[in-house]
């Protein structure tokens, strides 16, 4: 026997480690490709806090990706929706407090014309 039919085998023998193993690849997928994209933005992008935010975007897509994923691979469907939601929203607003305060400060700074 060779090596991919003895793989076959195990993946008909095991479904529910079968399963566990294509979640992980494609969680692994997904971090290479955002690995690859912030290297590639870090080439790309000269001016530091444009770089910073873009990078930032990708990392925050990327794990947005994984949650997705993680979700459907292990309910089969989404019915907890009202939790995925909270959780989501609570990463974004930790993900991107920086922007969110700078956007707050701005609009501040713009309609009371502080300055």
């Amino acid at each position: 026997m060779d090596m991919l039919e003895l793989i076959r085998n195990w993946a008909i023998d095991h479904p529910g480690s079968m399963n566990v193993v294509r979640y992980l690849l494609w969680v692994l997928a997904v971090v290479l490709v955002i690995i690859m994209l912030r290297r590639s933005l870090r080439r790309r992008i000269s001016d530091t806090s444009m770089r910073y935010r873009s990078q930032k975007g990708v990392e925050f897509l990327g794990y947005l990706l994984v949650i997705i994923l993680t979700i459907s691979f292990f309910t089969g469907n989404i019915k907890d929706l009202a939790l995925a939601i909270g959780l989501f929203t609570a990463g974004v607003t930790i993900t991107l407090q920086e922007l969110i305060l700078s956007l707050a400060g701005s609009f501040h700074i713009f309609l009371v014309g502080v300055y």
